[in-house]
């Protein structure tokens, strides 16, 4: 005799589908399950709230302010350099070549054009925001010629959010990063001073490199790196080893 196997519905639900082409469901079920399924969706619409962020006009306002370092960028970039549509094709005048005698290591040219979105500005503002800063808190910026948008975005952020930026920066850059000889990251840097888009520039200026001291950097590296610093007015030290570099910078902000 065949033993008949028994399903409570709990089991069922647990079964894999079946197609049976003998059950129907009629129209009307399937119009009150849609219209069930509808009044679902709009209550959790509405019982959903949405609140802008505390510092949503901060960040609109960093990113176009952003924007416009950007455009003052490509300019002074265009009057020296031409653009080159195939390394930098939003024309945002922050990328530099593959190699230079300032260039420090290998860099990834996706990620330097990535770095040129202008809403990376309202992104610091946002990390701000995260760490509890309120302003008048003062921060250090520690950077490099290797992604000079980022920086400026950085630098741009913390006075829209109020804050006092200390900035330590170095020549040298990676690949497509701030590596132009006549273009280097304190160039783009003090263009932006000097047209009031941003406040604060590098107060402690290095080669960069390894050990911050420019000894890695190619041949006729550090003179580029001199020529940079008088031209822009910026004061350059030469540190002894990396960990002098530290410990310098270390006192600058104690």
């Amino acid at each position: 005799m065949q033993k008949k196997e028994h399903f409570s519905t709990f089991h069922k639900l647990f079964l894999p589908p079946s197609f049976q082409p003998g059950v129907t469901i009629s129209t009307g079920r399937l119009g009150i399950l849609a219209l069930v399924s509808l009044i679902l969706l709009l209550l959790s619409r509405l019982m959903t709230s949405t609140y802008p962020h505390p510092r949503q006009q901060d960040m609109q306002k960093a990113a176009r302010h952003m924007e416009q370092a950007m455009g003052v960028i490509k300019e002074y970039h265009q009057q020296i350099y031409l653009l080159d549509k195939q390394l930098d094709p939003l024309q945002s005048g922050f990328i530099g070549v593959e190699f230079s005698p300032i260039t420090t290591t290998l860099g990834d040219l996706n990620a330097k054009i990535n770095s040129t979105n202008p809403d990376f500005a309202a992104l610091f503002v946002y990390w701000f925001y995260e760490l509890s800063l309120s302003a008048g808190n003062k921060i250090v910026i520690q950077t490099s010629g290797s992604f000079p948008a980022l920086s400026i975005a950085c630098i741009i952020a913390a006075e829209t959010y109020g804050l006092q930026p200390v900035i330590f920066s170095s020549a040298g850059a990676s690949s497509f990063g701030a590596n132009m000889p006549r273009f280097t990251y304190w160039d783009m840097e003090n263009i932006l001073y000097s047209k009031g888009i941003i406040g604060h520039r590098s107060k402690i200026n290095t080669p960069g490199g390894q050990n911050d001291n420019g000894s890695s950097l190619w041949e006729g590296g550090m003179e580029i790196v001199r020529q940079a610093a008088e031209r822009n007015g910026y004061a350059l030290i030469i540190p002894e080893n990396l960990d002098k570099a530290i410990e310098m910078k270390l006192k600058e902000i104690k």
